[in-house]
């Protein structure tokens, strides 16, 4: 990293620019803690989930530039590699918190499926997602209205396979929706945020700080870092809508395929996040994803 950082004191405006492009792209997709967390949000969605992923990259520029002005103030003098391992240890713990969120989600509405399944013939997820919002009382709605919400935009379902009461929407602290995986605002606040975390840890901040503060000049520190952040929030997009589209794709077909989906998707983060946390813990988190 630091023979690249040296290289690109002498590169020109383009050749910088071009670097910044290609490392942010390498470094979002090859990195399974930024996969892990968008494969949850966006599992049996469509190619809408772009929007998901753009977000995302949007929160991991957010931690870059953080970084970056931290370490500016503190005249250079702050650790970029001490704190981005601490930084990996909590996303290692928040990537673990998103699987087991979202396997609770699939396993609860696996559930309620099973209870509510008719034996006359095959019903397709949207039917189900009709009869159960119609037949839940109001306490507990939020578990089923928001099921395959995503598919709503891919599907010809009528009006009525649409329609939700919001007039009394459930909420939680500091007002916000009620903390359902598939709500669409939750969705966006947790790719943001998740995003952000991963932009504030590990190899993310060396790839994106250092060459930034170490080319001692304004245009081309903010040329590489804005190649950076934008080559990664469109990657990240590109992503996130390759795998809602194969995935939703995937569980159109029966209401097993919908369940081993999420359920999939869900178990990929929560194993991400158990062995980013043993790697981070004994040291060696560089040596296999360095």
């Amino acid at each position: 990293m630091a023979d690249t950082a040296t290289a690109l004191e002498h590169a020109s405006l383009p050749g910088i620019i071009t670097t910044g492009l290609l490392l942010g792209f390498v470094h979002v997709l090859t990195g399974p803690d930024h996969l892990s967390a968008l494969i949850v949000l966006s599992a049996g969605s469509s190619w809408r989930s772009c929007q998901l992923g753009m977000r995302w990259g949007c929160g991991h520029s957010t931690g870059l530039i953080v970084v970056t002005a931290i370490f500016l103030a503190l005249n250079q003098q702050l650790d970029v590699d001490t704190f981005g391992s601490y930084c990996d240890f909590m996303v290692g713990f928040l990537m673990m918190g998103l699987g087991l969120w979202s396997l609770r989600y699939y396993l609860l509405l696996r559930r309620k499926l099973q209870q509510k399944h008719q034996p006359a013939g095959e019903r397709t997820p949207l039917q189900l997602e009709s009869q159960l919002r119609s037949e839940e009382d109001s306490a507990s709605d939020t578990e089923v209205q928001k099921m395959l919400h995503a598919h709503h935009l891919d599907h010809e379902g009528s009006s009525a396979d649409a329609k939700m009461d919001p007039s009394q929407p459930k909420t939680c602290c500091f007002g916000l929706i009620k903390g359902d995986i598939k709500n669409p605002r939750t969705q966006k606040i947790t790719a943001f945020a998740y995003g952000t975390a991963h932009g504030l840890a590990g190899t993310g901040g060396v790839l994106g700080v250092l060459p930034a503060v170490i080319l001692n000049d304004w245009i081309k520190s903010s040329a590489y870092l804005g190649a950076f952040c934008v080559s990664s929030i469109i990657a990240m997009g590109g992503f996130a809508a390759l795998y809602g589209e194969v995935t939703g794709r995937m569980s159109r077909f029966s209401d097993s395929s919908l369940m081993r989906v999420g359920i999939f998707s869900s178990c990929v983060s929560l194993v991400v996040g158990i062995m980013w946390v043993i790697l981070v813990s004994t040291g060696t988190l560089d040596e296999v994803f360095g």
